[in-house]
């Protein structure tokens, strides 16, 4: 009986410890909106304009040499725009900075605000609103990177 009451009380003591442990419930999430999680390399594979009612898809025009480059976002916040595969003359490879907004609903990307429409760990879906020379309204533009 005596080993019974011991071995009852290790169990409790043990769930006591667990209980008080603090966890990070974001580190596990590969969803959750950290610098951790969007860090990686991505490729675009769609981007779409909307104005005045009208969606245009803008990746089918890309030129071949830029569907295939590559987007780096380092843990240190630095950007890099990779000019992969077909390679473009020039070569459009470059360097920049990011961040994430402190409510995590935007991704600061080379200085231009891209609100996060979804994230899941491997599809980020971003929206701007850019204004454009000769439209009288602001276009948003949509776009869809696959991390790999």
């Amino acid at each position: 009986m005596r080993k019974i009451a011991i071995s009852a009380a290790a169990i409790s003591l043990i769930l006591v410890i667990n209980a008080c442990k603090k966890s990070d419930s974001n580190s596990n999430n590969p969803s959750a909106r950290t610098v951790k999680n969007f860090s990686g390399s991505y490729t675009i594979t769609a981007i779409n304009a909307s104005v005045l009612g009208l969606n245009v898809n803008l990746y089918d025009s890309l030129p071949a040499c830029d569907k295939d480059n590559i987007i780096e976002l380092d843990s240190n916040l630095t950007a890099h725009f990779i000019d992969a595969g077909i390679v473009c003359v020039p070569p459009s490879d470059s360097t920049g900075t990011w961040s994430l907004s402190s409510n995590t609903d935007t991704l600061y990307i080379a200085g231009t605000a891209n609100f996060i429409k979804s994230w899941d760990g491997k599809t980020l879906i971003l929206t701007s609103v850019e204004n454009v020379t000769g439209i009288p309204v602001p276009v948003t533009a949509t776009t869809t990177l696959a991390k790999k």
